[in-house]
């Protein structure tokens, strides 16, 4: 008993004591202030203190946007929006995926591998015989054979401006294989791996991007309704919709798709009237 009395009252002579602070000169030593604080004070400022920052850290981190960023609900809005932006992101990868297959279809279409008759197919059970006035008037035929004869100068227009058209040539290389309007209406130029690929005139780029069988290709329509198309590139550099200027680099020679055995650049060149020649208006036919 009495080792426990002599220990509570060292506790309270502890709380009991005081500490004198003083403020004084550093020249002349002379006092300025004094303050008198007991342990006892000291302590309890310090746990007001502390009572006071736990009770500011408690206010912002409940009312203000700070606890957004400690609290679980935020987390839960986070996963919310990337789920969001996820099916955003797919929708956009299904229309592109949409546009390549229309795009693949219309070369498939150009290079006359499927006819345009096949995509429509009708039942012969549901065809209804209707009765049709096929007479034309003298005014609806003067009017036909007026736009016939339109059609006819503007076609022929075209073909002598292609027989004058002169290309700039895509790549520099080595004619590997020719042109066949049957089994490749196009040219194949082997060059260096990564040299930059020119466009070889003027025009609006129709399509840039990758196929599985032709790698990375680019689509350029130019005057005249001229389209030039370069592939197996190993990359690209120009977009969609981009207007190119001659000489402009659309991308690098590559090895890319599975028609490729090599570095080099496959150039095919269409006009209304079909695939032509490039050799015919590039350099290295002449």
């Amino acid at each position: 008993m009495p080792e426990k009395t002599k220990f509570r009252d060292k506790i309270k002579n502890w709380f009991k004591e005081s500490t004198r602070i003083v403020g004084m000169n550093a020249v002349s030593f002379e006092e300025k202030w004094r303050v008198t604080v007991s342990k006892f004070q000291l302590v309890s400022a310090i746990l007001v203190i502390l009572l006071l920052l736990f009770g500011i850290f408690y206010f912002v981190l409940s009312f203000t946007k700070f606890g957004d960023y400690l609290s679980q609900d935020n987390t839960n809005e986070i996963r919310t929006e990337l789920l969001e932006h996820y099916d955003i992101v797919k929708n956009y990868e299904e229309q592109v995926d949409r546009l390549h297959i229309y795009i693949q279809n219309l070369q498939n279409v150009i290079l006359g591998e499927v006819k345009i008759d096949s995509v429509f197919k009708i039942d012969e059970n549901e065809l209804i015989e209707i009765d049709l006035d096929t007479s034309r008037r003298e005014t609806e035929i003067l009017l036909s054979n007026q736009v016939m004869d339109r059609e006819n100068k503007s076609q022929s227009n075209n073909s002598e401006i292609i027989r004058e058209l002169f290309l700039l040539d895509p790549v520099q290389g080595r004619i590997s294989q020719g042109f066949d309007a049957q089994r490749h209406p196009a040219v194949d130029i082997v060059a260096t791996s990564n040299s930059p690929v020119l466009a070889c005139l003027e025009g609006v780029v129709i399509h840039s991007g990758f196929d599985e069988e032709s790698g990375w290709m680019v689509m350029i329509k130019h005057a005249n309704e001229l389209v030039s198309t370069y592939k197996h590139l190993s990359k690209t550099s120009v977009m969609s919709g981009e207007f190119v200027k001659t000489g402009t680099v659309i991308g690098v020679v590559g090895n890319t798709g599975r028609q490729s055995s090599g570095p080099h650049l496959h150039f095919e060149l269409w006009s209304a009237n079909g695939a032509l020649n490039p050799m015919d208006y590039l350099s290295f036919g002449k």
